[in-house]
């Protein structure tokens, strides 16, 4: 019986780990309504959008469902439209969404515990550029310019309590803007633990400016949770010009999601984080109400937490941007991922597996909680996660963020353009179209922080500098810091511009901690 029990165990355990059928993730029935558009049926010359035209087409298929054909042409898009389920939405190869104004494109979020299920976003064009042929795909271009770091921002699709669903075939034109293209999120209620009632009664001017400042800070606390992303593929999809943090794909929660042929110009392909601290505030299993505002005990527990799970990325490759990949699990204790068949050229790395870490809760301190209560430690990804084949090619033109130059290796430098055999070589003196990050060298593979023992194996790495090991793969022990090397230049208007900000009030400099 025991071995039959321990058998049982071992089973289940691998069957967790396996990736299943498609049919396991995205099982569409299409149902029998079918709307056809085409870009005649909008003005676009009249600025008219095609919003209206699909919503209405959208609202009228949910009940008994059904396809929608997007037909060939010039749209202009914008924010404000909601999936629904049982309708399938397919655009046909040579359409282009042309995208003016801010805000999420298209929305996923059911409102209630019960799931949206059963949908699709897809085109009928294909990449046929491997076998020499051309890429017809249909297109969603961000017509707007990031011109400053205050510039408003715009998703393309942001997926929350919804299941059996799948995104595929279609190209963004991104303005290296935040957030990322296509967002994976828990959707939950909360509570406002500081009412603005006892803001407002209290009396005296540096009273009134403490509460304005804990108005201005987040004090919400999730207590209840619909649900989560789970079970969908989101494949042959690719975002040119995506900002150094961002990209094409950030999930913050969900389970059992296939991504599956992403590439892209800039940004992070792939990027599994929570980046949301009331995720992190939940209080321990069996634990009595640890914390309690005005009457209000928070009840959920961690159990319930929105993470990440059954999670698998197939060929995913980046070229001059951050990475295919990022792994950072904050203060949560994520689940399985799977990884296999990274490719990079030119990005800062082909993949980052993080180590966990208290987030900063200063603004939810500001407001007056005691995260002290709460319990929080150190995040990690599941000791099962796995990731396979991964290929980084070195090149100049990498996203590097000001935190990260410590990476570069001694030989590298230099001010982009002052060695004149190899202009390309060093970082960019000018910061990059994204308002956060400069053009320089590839740094390494991958950074390994894990802490759970998660298995990496079969990485190559070409042409990096022979200061880097041979597979290019280092550790966030700070081994391969470069920073007591001796400096060459300041490399970059940043690392002056924070220089500066550290001379105290009498003129002298502090230590500059960039470059040595």
């Amino acid at each position: 019986m025991n071995k039959l029990f321990v058998l049982l165990l071992v089973t289940i355990s691998c069957f967790g780990q396996k990736q299943q059928k498609d049919s396991f993730y995205f099982n569409p029935n299409e149902g029998s309504g079918f709307v056809e558009i085409e870009a005649t049926d909008v003005n676009y010359s009249k600025g008219e959008a095609i919003n209206h035209t699909l919503q209405k087409s959208i609202d009228k298929l949910t009940k008994k469902g059904g396809v929608i054909k997007i037909n060939s042409g010039t749209y202009k898009i914008n924010g404000g439209l909601s999936f629904k389920s049982n309708v399938h939405i397919k655009v046909a190869a040579g359409a282009v969404f042309e995208l003016d104004g801010t805000g999420t494109i298209f929305s996923a979020q059911s409102g209630s515990e019960i799931p949206l299920t059963n949908f699709s976003f897809q085109g009928l064009g294909t990449d046929n550029r491997k076998s020499g042929g051309s890429d017809d795909r249909f297109v969603i271009k961000f017509k707007y310019e990031n011109k400053s770091s205050n510039t408003k921002k715009s998703a393309v699709i942001r997926i929350g309590n919804a299941s059996n669903f799948k995104l595929a075939n279609f190209i963004i034109i991104d303005q290296y803007t935040q957030p990322s293209s296509i967002a994976l999120s828990p959707e939950f209620t909360t509570v406002n633990v500081f009412s603005s009632d006892k803001e407002e009664n209290i009396d005296g001017k540096k009273a009134a400016k403490k509460a304005k400042k804990k108005s201005s800070s987040r004090s919400n606390l999730i207590n209840k949770v619909y649900g989560v992303p789970s079970k969908g593929i989101v494949e042959n999809i690719d975002n040119l010009n995506g900002a150094f943090g961002y990209g094409l794909v950030q999930m913050q929660a969900g389970n059992n999601i296939v991504y599956r042929n992403l590439s892209g110009t800039g940004g992070i392909i792939v990027r599994l984080e929570s980046g949301l601290n009331i995720n992190q505030l939940f209080r321990p299993v069996g634990s009595k109400a640890v914390y309690t505002v005005g009457g209000i005990g928070l009840p959920l527990t961690i159990d319930k937490q929105p993470k990440i799970d059954l999670v698998y990325l197939d060929h995913i490759s980046c070229k001059d941007g951050h990475s295919a990949f990022s792994m950072s699990p904050h203060t949560i204790h994520q689940g399985r991922v799977f990884i296999k068949n990274i490719h990079v050229e030119a990005c800062q790395d082909a993949g980052y597996v993080g180590d966990g870490f208290i987030n900063n809760f200063s603004r939810e301190e500001a407001a007056g909680l005691d995260v002290a209560a709460f319990g929080i430690t150190p995040g990690s990804f599941s000791g099962e996660s796995t990731v396979e084949n991964v290929t980084a090619i070195f090149g100049q033109n990498a996203q590097i963020k000001a935190k990260n130059f410590k990476y570069i290796p001694c030989e590298l430098r230099i001010d982009k353009g002052a060695d004149a055999t190899d202009p390309n070589k060093g970082l960019a003196v000018e910061i990059g179209l994204d308002f956060e990050s400069y053009r320089g060298p590839s740094l390494h593979s991958i950074k390994d922080g894990s802490t759970t023992g998660i298995k990496i194996t079969n990485v190559k790495a070409f042409g990096f500098p022979s200061s880097i090991p041979a597979n290019g793969l280092i550790k966030t022990s700070g081994q391969y810091d470069f920073n007591k090397c001796e400096r060459i230049v300041r490399s970059s208007k940043e690392s002056k511009a924070k220089s500066d900000k550290k001379k105290d009030k009498k003129g002298k400099k502090k230590k500059d901690k960039k470059f040595k």
